[in-house]
């Protein structure tokens, strides 16, 4: 089964992409596409994403809410909660709330940025396969967020989306189903960065393989497809998970022809040594059709064995690694 894009981790909507490639950074990055800002340096967490960076101007010095994070972190307080506390005259009031019952009065704008530099800490421990602790980091992030921000604010999808991939990783299904629904609702609704649409659309999908409903999935990761290929990114990265993703519930429900060219599509996009895990899925399943459509048996199989040590060593590979073996010992006689 495919992993949440969770190199789906999304980029602030102004603001918003995914853990995705700095522009600055990376060549891929499509030449016609904005980049987004982000509002904290994350860039590359998890498999796909490893740990974001700025997009734009790196500024010299903390910006306040990451220098309040550091404060806090510094002196082993840990931020509970943000209220709103009153409305006067117009004004919004705001309280951080930390362990041990200690409140402080905060500016509700203030509170929010506090609120959402939780989101990168609990994709470090994603990132680490610690997924039961970066589930309550991205809990707080989330509740912090709802406390503060306006019930369509579109900033909320990005805890929902990377607690919803932690969540996945923990067989916890039914609730990532939760967040990734939500998600992609505000983002819907709201006309939310794209990128982040398309990300989540994949996560949903991979959910959906995950649980054996491969149809729901392929309708996904068409959706997916859909919403790279209008912006112009067919080549970029981001689409070899989509690409992959379909192909391999293709071969999964018998269609393995039909897979092939996708795979194939999959295995040209430019990819960095962060998409290994991916890359050498779509090998496998490439291989595994070769084989089941008798295209090319003794290459088939020598491109699910190749396949095989990458995915032995992800942290999430178990299960497509039993497949594999599985698959192995009934067709490599």
């Amino acid at each position: 089964m495919n992993s949440p894009m969770s190199f789906n981790r999304t980029l602030p909507d102004r603001r918003s992409l995914t853990r995705s490639a700095s522009p600055e950074t990376d060549t891929r990055w499509p030449p016609t596409a904005q980049p987004p800002r982000l509002f904290t340096a994350m860039w590359r967490l998890r498999r796909a994403l490893q740990a974001r960076q700025p997009f734009s101007v790196k500024p010299a010095r903390p910006l306040t809410h990451d220098l309040l994070k550091d404060v806090i972190t510094a002196l082993g307080r840990r931020l509970e909660q943000v209220r709103i506390t009153d409305l006067q005259d117009g004004t919004f009031y705001a309280e951080l709330v930390f362990d041990g019952g200690i409140k402080v009065s905060a500016r509700p704008s203030d509170s929010v940025a506090l609120a959402l530099t939780l989101v990168p800490e609990g994709g470090i421990l994603d990132e680490s396969g610690r997924w039961a602790e970066s589930v309550k980091v991205y809990d707080r992030a989330v509740a912090m967020s709802r406390a503060t921000m306006t019930p369509n604010d579109v900033n909320l999808t990005h805890g929902l989306i990377d607690r919803g991939v932690a969540l996945y990783h923990l067989k916890r299904f039914d609730e990532a189903l939760r967040d990734y629904n939500e998600a992609i609702a505000l983002l819907e609704n709201t006309g939310g960065n794209p990128i982040n649409l398309a990300i989540a659309y994949y996560d949903r999908g991979d959910l959906a393989a995950r649980r054996g409903k491969c149809d729901d999935a392929i309708r996904e990761h068409d959706r997916s497809m859909a919403v790279l290929e209008k912006l112009g990114m067919a080549s970029f990265y981001l689409m070899m998970y989509p690409l992959s993703g379909k192909g391999m519930c293709l071969v999964r429900t018998g269609h393995a022809a039909d897979a092939i060219p996708l795979l194939e599509r999959a295995l040209k996009v430019k990819a960095s040594g962060a998409d290994d895990f991916e890359v050498a899925r779509a090998r496998g399943y490439l291989g595994r059709a070769l084989v089941e459509t008798r295209r090319d048996i003794p290459g088939g199989l020598a491109m699910v064995r190749a396949a095989r040590p990458a995915i032995a060593t992800a942290y999430d590979g178990a299960d497509e690694l039993a497949m594999v073996d599985r698959w192995l010992a009934a067709h490599a006689r």
